[in-house]
């Protein structure tokens, strides 16, 4: 049991350090899962997957202002393996219950953590059915969360409508070109057929005389 015990202290100082010292979140998450198959060559029975979400909250909760690292690399394990998302599932579960505890710092950047897995659609928005709108089961501390979680939707769903207005714009663009390029090809082709057939007039008229 001591033996687990200290494989698992020494799994979650590696994880930290992983995430805490890499230059981006490409290099993290490379890192990581070199780190994942070292453990199941170790045979640790307990889940890795599960303390990488932990170790990972815990890291952007103390974090002074919201890093979109943290956001980005938690994405790429969600798209990576759904076992992820259904551990930030619970993770999410689990820091709602607790959100009371936290420091406005942390409860800030765990929300705005969560908005933007579910604002990429990296986690499923069935987590939000945990979230109970009476006044009974809301605290200061829930209702905090939820303004932020929302704040930072809107933030997404812009982002999210400036990305499809200029893709839009594109589309516009490239259709436009395509229908120039049809004409211009039937001009081409229309103007080959007047000098092929220029050009048999001059060698019809070559032969007659």
């Amino acid at each position: 049991m001591q033996i687990k015990e200290t494989n698992l202290v020494n799994l979650r100082r590696t994880l930290y350090l992983t995430i805490m010292s890499s230059v981006d979140f490409e290099e993290a998450g490379h890192k990581l899962l070199k780190i994942k198959l070292k453990t199941i060559h170790n045979l640790l029975i307990f889940p890795m997957q599960m303390e990488l979400c932990i170790i990972l909250l815990e890291c952007c909760s103390q974090e002074r202002t919201y890093l979109r690292y943290y956001g980005l690399l938690g994405q790429c394990f969600c798209m990576i393996n759904k076992v992820y998302q259904e551990n930030f599932d619970k993770c999410f579960v689990h820091q709602y219950s607790m959100i009371h505890q936290l420091e406005t710092n942390k409860l800030r950047n765990v929300v705005k953590f969560f908005a933007h897995l579910l604002g990429t659609f990296a986690l499923t928005w069935y987590v939000l059915a945990y979230i109970h709108l009476i006044e009974e089961d809301t605290t200061s501390s829930s209702r905090i969360l939820i303004k932020i979680l929302f704040q930072s939707f809107d933030t997404f769903t812009r982002f999210t409508c400036e990305i499809f207005m200029k893709f839009n714009l594109y589309m516009e663009q490239y259709n436009k070109f395509c229908v120039i390029f049809r004409y211009r090809n039937c001009l081409y082709n229309y103007l080959n057929c007047i000098q092929t057939f220029l050009l048999l007039l001059l060698l019809k008229g070559c032969i007659e005389t």
